[in-house]
């Protein structure tokens, strides 16, 4: 007893020494696989999550708004409600306004996720098999997409509260739990496939009554219900779901049984791009994988099916060990992005794969100690090392060495958006938004014949895709084709009339072509949709040309103030003020606005009857 009590507090230190050096591991591996990402600029959704939020600017008194705010800004049918991945954005503004610190902390946050793997597993079975774990889950390729993609954070930030919870469990300390749990379902919904993992755990691996299993579900209402409520205060009746022109997802409108035939070979094929990660892509909407009719011709359905059912077996059949655990851990944290019982968003991503994925490195690891204890050599009561051993650590290292150099190469695809477009098209060239994509790439390099043709593509693939017509139409009216160009702009107000961009584009096409009442009305609608000053701006030259100079000033005033920021409501209060002959404002704010080498009166000479200036469409 003196022995064990002399002993104790030297392992404790051995056990906190090898959990610190688990924590470095993790954060240097992190570092040497996606290091190379940190440089990357903000792409894709980075820059309508973040960029276009006027609640990603660093401010304290912002945190209120952003938890009765959707994820998309202004935007609820998009169904998407995550606070706290918001907070996290704001925290990164708040210390400085470029990529750098974004990426750097999704990095970091990976190195976390590590190290959680490395506990969970520590705890389930041992610290040897927990490094292993750990290595393997930070160097699968398929959680490329989460962590080098800035808003892949919402990945990151749901499995870190979310396997802590699920450690939390493991402890018996439930109300932190709890509290951990919400933490990971404000950041992303998907969180919520670990409550039925605990569910599993307290009823299969504890054998507990399902009295008790209710008794422990109790300590999670609060922080469910406290999700729930703001989750339906946000999103209203896109509580579960979300508008049709916002899902790229086939799925939500297939019949059932094509729905599952394809659902069973998206399951596959996730499994088969996190063991070889293979033409890995950002996007696999319309119709890059078609909804299957006849599943006969397609043999993805049946390995599908088959990795299921010996999954689904091992979760039922080993109830009682690690194996029917991690098993159940994959399956239930699953669900949630399947598509079997609720359509999301999308028919398949890789960053949905970060979370489920602790499961199968679990199953792994477990397999990999296994073959190592196999067919030991013996040799004077000594164990040795026999060949089957070194075969697996050998293969082992090939395959950590080929899966690093794919994520270094994949952060390449993450840098810019050029990159990420054309790697996302040559990997997945039926999606629709890869190929809206290319016509964004083209139109940017002012190619507009092959940014019509692009558009025109997905168009065909997708006729309401709104981003392909919203980009068509620009295509045309740069080719002289205005006539196409209002054309696609009244189906995308037809189809979405909540798309503010559309009566600005529509707006500004009227009033260069002088159409001036019709460009009041569309402006009008667009400017009570999102008051923004890229909405008054051509709102008030338009008023300024109809001779409705005070309803133009008051329109700037009344919602920017008397001393506006932005130039171009200056130069529109300029010129209002000398249509209506009060030269002395009119020069306040044209001052602020004109070349200095350019004297006020020849400015006002310029300007003062000219109908139509040159917008800038934002």
């Amino acid at each position: 007893m003196k022995f064990l009590n002399k002993t104790y507090p030297r392992l404790n230190l051995v056990k906190q020494g090898l959990t610190l050096s688990a924590l470095v591991i993790s954060l240097i591996l992190s570092f040497v696989l996606y290091g190379t990402s940190i440089n990357g600029d903000f792409i894709a959704d980075d820059k309508l999550v973040i960029l276009q939020n006027p609640l990603v600017a660093g401010r304290l008194s912002d945190l209120g708004e952003i938890f009765i705010s959707p994820y998309y800004y202004g935007q609820v049918h998009a169904g998407l409600y995550r606070p706290l991945t918001v907070v996290s954005y704001n925290f990164n503004k708040f210390f400085s306004d470029g990529p750098f610190g974004f990426h750097l902390l999704n990095v970091i946050l990976n190195a976390l996720n590590g190290f959680m793997a490395f506990l969970v597993v520590s705890k389930l079975i041992n610290r040897r098999t927990a490094y292993t774990a750990m290595v393997l889950f930070i160097f699968l390729p398929i959680h490329s997409e989460a962590v080098s993609s800035i808003v892949g954070r919402a990945e990151l930030m749901s499995f870190l509260f979310s396997s802590l919870s699920l450690l939390f469990v493991l402890n018996k300390r439930y109300a932190l739990a709890s509290v951990a749990l919400l933490a990971g379902l404000l950041s992303k919904e998907t969180a919520a496939g670990f409550f039925l993992v605990f569910l599993y755990l307290w009823k299969f691996q504890e054998h507990k009554t399902l009295r008790q299993v209710l008794s422990n579900s109790l300590y999670f209402v609060p922080s469910i219900a406290v999700y729930a409520t703001l989750r339906v205060y946000v999103l209203g009746k896109y509580f579960i779901g979300v508008d049709h022109l916002m899902a790229y997802n086939p799925l939500r409108f297939a019949p059932f049984l094509q729905s599952l035939w394809t659902s069973f070979k998206v399951f596959y094929l996730y499994l088969f791009k996190m063991v070889i990660p293979h033409k890995l892509s950002f996007d696999y909407s319309f119709n890059q994988i078609p909804v299957i009719r006849n599943p006969f011709l397609h043999y993805e359905v049946y390995a599908g099916i088959i990795i299921l059912t010996a999954l689904a077996y091992l979760m039922v059949k080993k109830r009682d060990n690690i194996y029917g655990l991690s098993a159940a851990v994959f399956l239930l944290v699953y669900l949630p992005v399947s598509n079997w019982f609720v359509k999301i968003g999308t028919i398949m991503g890789e960053r949905l794969m970060y979370a489920p994925s602790l499961g199968l490195v679990i199953l792994a690891t477990l397999l990999i100690n296994k073959l190592t204890m196999l067919n030991i050599v013996r040799h004077n009561d000594v164990q040795h090392p026999n060949w089957l051993k070194k075969l697996i650590y050998t293969c082992l290292v090939v395959v950590f060495s080929v899966y690093g150099l794919v994520i270094i190469d994949r952060n390449r695809d993450w840098n810019n958006e050029p990159a990420l477009i054309r790697s996302g098209y040559a990997a997945n060239p039926n999606s629709v938004v890869n190929l809206t994509n290319m016509a964004f790439l083209e139109f940017n390099d002012k190619n507009y014949l092959e940014a019509s043709r692009w558009a025109e593509k997905a168009i065909k693939v997708l006729p309401d895709h709104i981003p392909a017509l919203y980009l068509a139409g620009h295509s045309y009216k740069n080719l002289g084709d205005t006539k196409s160009a209002e054309s696609v702009w009244l189906k995308i107000i037809k189809l979405s009339p909540s798309y503010t961009k559309a009566y600005l584009s529509l707006g500004i096409l009227y009033y260069e072509e002088e159409r001036l009442n019709e460009a009041e009305a569309v402006l009008n609608k667009g400017f009570g949709l999102e008051r923004r000053w890229n909405e008054a701006f051509p709102l008030a030259l338009v008023k300024i040309n109809l001779g409705k100079y005070s309803e133009a000033i008051n329109l700037i005033k009344s919602n920017f103030g008397e001393k506006p920021e932005k130039r171009e409501l200056k130069f529109s209060l300029g010129l209002a003020y000398l249509k209506i002959g009060d030269k002395i404002k009119s020069e306040f704010y044209l001052n602020q606005v004109k070349d200095s080498a350019v004297g006020i009166e020849d400015y006002f000479r310029v300007i003062k009857d000219k109908k139509v200036f040159k917008i800038e469409e934002y």
